[in-house]
């Protein structure tokens, strides 16, 4: 970050979060091979604190959080096409599991955008 304030001292800055991968209860063991346990533990324990981690992080060195988790619930790898903005470990679309398809990359700039013009940015 101070490389980028140094470079473009006036620049705003933006740490997208991620959004919300695995469902907050149930599993789809067909699309990704994990038990209820390991999908609570995932995003109770990684998710969620990596997005706190994050937000801390934006806030600390002056940059602005965009959260993508909150919006993205419900479309997570155990929904079935069309409503999933990631895809699963198995039967992937996109052949890159476990990331973001064309739907979650279009919600998140949606997301990214509202932000930057809630913050000043035209």
């Amino acid at each position: 970050m101070a490389e980028i304030h140094t470079r473009a001292p006036n620049a705003k800055v933006f740490f997208v979060g991620y959004p919300d991968i695995t469902p907050a209860n149930g599993y789809c063991p067909s699309a990704m091979p994990w038990t209820t346990g390991d999908m609570r533990w995932f995003r109770n324990e990684v998710q969620i604190p990596g997005n706190e981690t994050l937000r801390h992080e934006a806030t600390n060195t002056g940059a602005v959080f965009v959260n993508t988790f909150t919006n993205s619930i419900g479309h997570d790898v155990c929904e079935r096409p069309g409503v999933r903005w990631i895809e699963p470990l198995f039967g992937s679309l996109t052949e890159v599991p476990v990331h973001r398809n064309a739907m979650g990359e279009e919600q998140d700039a949606l997301q990214v955008e509202k932000v930057m013009v809630q913050n000043g940015v035209k």
